[in-house]
């Protein structure tokens, strides 16, 4: 995950939570790196913010809505997942030659 997509509209926020006869429904948007498997990133953000909201609160949400509003361009070095993939780059790393 990138970060959150903050939306220049007003009244859409990258985190929107409500809440309904004592259900709590949180919705994130979100941006993600290129290549990054969007379905992965969303269960795993869903996992850390129920997990979060059991932890801090003692609420267990009825609904952790996951949208990806964009995938940006990977960041040399951003992730230990891009450093995997692409082990050519990041710092003190040099690109292997053929």
């Amino acid at each position: 995950m990138r970060g959150l997509a903050d939306s220049p509209l007003p009244r859409k926020n990258a985190v929107r939570v409500s809440g309904e006869n004592g259900a709590v429904r949180v919705e994130l948007h979100l941006v993600t790196e290129w290549g990054a498997s969007i379905p992965t990133v969303g269960r795993a953000v869903q996992e850390h913010v129920r997990e979060y909201l059991r932890n801090m609160a003692d609420i267990e949400p009825a609904a952790v809505e996951i949208v990806v509003d964009a995938v940006a361009p990977v960041s040399v070095g951003s992730t230990k997942l891009t450093r995997e993939r692409r082990p050519g780059l990041g710092p003190g790393r040099e690109r292997e030659q053929s």
